[in-house]
């Protein structure tokens, strides 16, 4: 009825308002970066595919035109492969002749996650996305944080 329609009209915008402050954002679109953020690019080019991506504080961002195999491997983990077939059914990835497309940009929890979607297999993002000169995402981060991982090892 269209009392109950409004019930869940309402229902969701409280649900949507909510989201947020609990650290869900799995509804809301990425936002764009400004210009000048741009430069710190990080990029992922393999199997013949090449994304683009950054670091948030809503997690990781797939850029708009990034590409995706289509094909996925074995050692592909199930929620993967679940989200890959999400993405598609939801139009942020459309088949585009030999590989998927990102129709707009998209935020994932994690650098692997969006590395191993991208790539359809398990993926270590901290090591697959890299600068244009080939500096690793994990080296960024720990010389932004100051760890001096693995000195005491050697």
């Amino acid at each position: 009825s269209e009392a109950e329609r409004a019930d869940v009209e309402s229902f969701l915008l409280d649900m949507l308002n909510i989201f947020p402050l609990l650290g869900l954002n799995v509804f809301e679109k990425a936002k764009p970066r400004p210009s000048e953020q741009r430069e710190n690019l990080l990029y992922l080019r393999a199997k013949s595919v090449e994304a683009s991506g950054y670091e948030d504080a809503r997690g990781f961002v797939v850029r708009q035109g990034s590409q995706a195999v289509t094909d996925e491997t074995n050692a592909i983990h199930g929620y993967m492969s679940t989200l890959r077939k999400d993405l598609d059914d939801q139009g942020v990835i459309e088949p585009d002749g030999k590989h998927y497309v990102f129709t707009q940009d998209h935020v994932f929890g994690s650098p692997s996650t969006a590395a191993g979607v991208i790539l359809g297999r398990a993926e270590n993002g901290r090591t697959a996305w890299k600068t244009n000169d080939g500096t690793t995402l994990k080296k960024l981060q720990t010389a932004t944080t100051g760890d001096r991982e693995g000195e005491g090892n050697q």
